[in-house]
């Protein structure tokens, strides 16, 4: 998968312009199924871009981050399923946001 944040620029930010570039994303995921029910996945992303100008001054910032996950889906009675994700940096950019995702996603397809 690939993806792409981007931003507006704000001119009325305090100190003259804010301005952050777009952030590239890049994914790739494995899954394997053991049993009709059940599966299990392994990701692994690279983001890149999102320098910063503030006020005309370049912070040189770039997001230059990989990162791991993984996944394991139940499928439940009536189209229901319940999956468990998690991801974490494996290495991020020297000042660069080092957030961790765990989330329990329930689901039902019509």
């Amino acid at each position: 998968m690939a993806g792409l944040s981007w931003f507006a620029d704000n001119p009325d930010y305090k100190i003259g312009r804010f301005e952050q570039k777009n952030i590239y994303h890049f994914k790739t995921m494995a899954s394997f199924s053991p049993i009709p029910e059940m599966w299990l996945a392994a990701t692994l992303e690279y983001q890149t871009g999102g320098m910063v100008t503030r006020g005309g001054r370049a912070t040189n910032d770039q997001i230059n981050n990989w990162l791991a996950g993984g996944a394991i889906n139940f499928r439940l009675s009536r189209g229901n399923s319940v999956r468990l994700v998690g991801e974490w940096p494996v290495s991020t950019a020297q000042g660069t946001s080092k957030e961790r995702e765990i989330s329990l996603v329930l689901s039902h397809a019509w």
